[in-house]
Formats: C-alpha cells, sequence, structure tokens
C-alpha cells in the first residue's frame, strides 16, 4: 500500500483561481475583494490562489478583524462590519448558506476537477469559486510504474470533496480516494494502512 496526498504530490500544489460566479447581486470583482479580504490571514494554498487572483483583477482588498480559521472547513472574519465566511459546500450546507445556484453550480466544478469554495455575507451566498490545483504532467506515469512493480493499492489522501478528488484520482490512475479529510484524519488513515 503507498497513501499520497494530493497537493503537491499528485497536483502541482501551485492552486489557481478558474471559475469566478457570482451571486445575488455581487460583481466578480466584489465577491474576490472580500473573499481576499478573509484569505489574506490564511496560509492555506487555496487561500494563496484567491489572493492572486484578487491581485490580478486589482481589486481593493479591505481590512478585517476577526479572523477564524475553520480546520478543514475554510476561514471566517468580519469585512466593514459583515460576517464573511470563505468555505467548503459541505461547511456552508451545515450553516444554513443554501441557494439554487449553489446546488446547480457546485458539483458542476467538482465534476471538472475544481474545488468549489463558498463565499457568504452574513449567511447569504454571495459567490462560488472554482479552484484548480493542475495535475502534475508525469503523475499518470508516475502511478502506472508504481502499479508496475507491484504496488496494487495506492490511496490518495484529501480534504477535497469526493467528487473533485474522484475527477484527479480518475485522471491519473489511482485506486483508491480517501476525500473531505482533515490533516488528522490523514494521520488516523496513514497509521491504519499500517497497521
Amino acid at each position: 500500500v503507498l497513501a499520497l496526498d494530493k497537493t503537491g504530490t499528485i497536483t502541482q500544489g501551485k492552486p489557481a483561481v478558474v471559475t469566478i460566479k457570482p451571486l445575488n447581486g455581487y460583481s466578480e470583482g466584489q465577491l474576490l475583494s472580500i473573499a481576499a479580504a478573509v484569505e489574506q490571514r490564511s496560509e492555506h494554498p487555496l487561500a494563496h490562489a484567491v489572493m492572486a487572483s484578487a491581485n490580478d483583477a486589482g481589486v481593493a482588498i479591505p481590512a478585517v478583524v476577526d479572523f477564524e480559521s475553520l480546520t478543514g472547513a475554510g476561514a471566517g472574519a468580519t469585512v466593514d462590519g459583515r460576517q464573511v465566511l470563505v468555505v467548503s459546500p459541505s461547511f456552508a450546507t451545515k450553516r444554513g448558506i443554501v441557494d439554487d445556484e449553489l446546488d446547480g453550480t457546485v458539483p458542476q466544478l467538482q465534476a471538472a476537477g475544481q474545488t468549489a469554495v463558498i463565499v457568504a455575507v452574513d449567511g447569504l451566498p454571495v459567490g462560488i469559486l472554482g479552484i484548480a490545483d493542475i495535475v502534475r504532467p508525469q503523475a499518470a506515469a508516475a502511478i502506472a510504474d508504481l502499479h508496475r512493480i507491484g504496488l496494487n493499492r495506492i490511496v490518495m489522501l484529501t480534504g477535497d470533496n469526493q467528487l473533485t478528488a474522484d475527477a484527479i484520482a480518475h485522471s491519473v490512475g489511482i485506486d483508491e480516494v480517501r476525500a473531505e479529510l482533515s490533516p488528522e484524519d490523514k494521520s488516523t488513515i496513514v497509521r491504519e494502512l499500517t497497521a
């Protein structure tokens, strides 16, 4: 058995925002501005992608207060007196942040191998960002070589949702996927696989 983390191993580890879908009267610029405001305090690779996209678009990034990292789910902060969340679709659903556009767009992004990120202001979804991390060009060949030398069970571990993870794993020939994992979950699974 070989367990691999997705980000930086199967993928290049340099995610980029490839889809920007504003909702409920927000513009692309407004959406990027508030998302970047929250993400400027985060160390997560997806946060860096949002910051880069906002910088490329030349939008102003407001200051925040009460920043909170939501491990495995995203981040939140107060921006201009309003509570802004930049979170996973599953976390948004748990918080009651729902919209027909989310239901239609999120699965499409995930099936295309993009990580969907929901941006909400005071509980109202104001946009969806699709973030993709390009698969390393040599990943499929490397996985095939590992199979050839006798590794018959290659497991990809990721915090991504199942649909996105499955799309990436399928594209490179990974045997098994464990998705929607926290860092602690990954450690537990590695221990289970080696037992």
